[in-house]
């Protein structure tokens, strides 16, 4: 796909883009009561949330997510670009579902609509383990998630099984754009995973199964070993390093919180590089990655507005942004 079968996409998304959550939005969000911030998302394109709690916010900006997603796909001239954006939400529902085939439990409540593959299709594969009408891999990663949830009853196995197989289609996308830029972003969200993933398997007792299975295809920083020290060697002279040496720090009983935030400020610094480019997939790719920061910060406000949370402590969430 050349660059220039992306013209009108991306003058269409950046003139879009430069007129949502900005700084001066923010300040205004982050300024308003519960229901005068209500407001203002309806005038910033987000849709009427006043009166809602969190979980219809929630809901409102799931909704709305698919909606958008379902335009870019008949625009994009490679829908998987789009994909790439939607093979989260895939996941989710293959976790939500992979827990419900062993628990016993209903997770109808919990299914996403902004996946590639319909809930429902899902829905059917996973509970009655016929996997024919989902991909190859994708149905490889269920069974091996179901066997090792059952297995174990860790569900966090299952997880990092799931967390593998989008990883990995992740970055078959990237390579098949045939384009650099979206290459290293999905690197880049691969070593940010593989980071967490090591903090958090380290902290849980840093088992050489769990340690392994924490981290995800598609990176280009490989920690060795399971071990605090091991975590900052990997990822010194990159753009992770200050968040390998806090995950460091984590491993030992500190916050985890500032691991997440410093991966997320990394994740937007390299977005906000296509604000050099006129025109191409980097375009599509940059606004459904802000897009996505858009909607957490929408929900991330709200639902602390609506338990009175001051704007000072609220700020503090949104350091990527402000």
């Amino acid at each position: 796909m050349r660059d220039e079968d992306y013209l009108f996409i991306s003058g269409m998304l950046k003139a879009r883009r430069s007129a949502v959550l900005d700084r001066e939005r923010l300040e205004r969000l982050l300024s308003a009561d519960t229901a005068a911030a209500a407001r203002l998302l309806a005038e910033y394109g987000f849709g009427d949330v006043e009166g809602l709690d969190a979980a219809g916010v929630d809901a409102a900006m799931s909704s709305l997510r698919a909606e958008v997603f379902d335009e870019l796909d008949r625009f994009a001239p490679d829908k998987d670009a789009v994909r790439l954006f939607r093979l989260r939400y895939d996941c989710h529902n293959a976790k939500a579902l992979v827990k419900s085939a062993v628990s016993g439990l209903d997770a109808g409540r919990l299914l996403s609509a902004c996946g590639a593959i319909d809930k429902a299709v899902m829905r059917e594969a996973v509970l009655d383990e016929d996997y024919v009408k989902l991909p190859t891999e994708l149905a490889h990663a269920v069974a091996d998630a179901r066997s090792a949830l059952a297995r174990t009853g860790n569900p966090q196995l299952a997880e990092f099984t799931l967390d593998a197989w989008q990883y990995a289609e992740a970055a078959r996308i990237a390579e098949s754009l045939e384009n650099e830029y979206v290459e290293k972003y999905v690197r880049l969200l691969a070593d940010c995973a593989n980071l967490r993933g090591a903090v958090r398997a380290l902290r849980l007792g840093g088992d050489a199964e769990l340690f392994a299975r924490s981290q995800m295809p598609g990176g280009s920083v490989e920690i060795r070993t399971p071990g605090a020290e091991a975590i900052t060697a990997a990822f010194e002279g990159t753009c992770l390093s200050e968040a390998a040496q806090v995950g460091n720090d984590a491993v030992k009983g500190g916050e985890l919180t500032q691991v997440e935030t410093l991966c997320d400020r990394a994740v937007a610094s390299f977005v906000a590089e296509s604000a050099l480019v006129s025109f191409g997939v980097e375009c599509l790719v940059a606004f459904l990655a802000g897009f996505e920061e858009d909607l957490a910060s929408v929900r991330m406000i709200m639902s602390m507005k609506l338990v009175g949370m001051e704007p000072a402590r609220i700020r503090e969430r949104l350091v990527t942004r402000l």
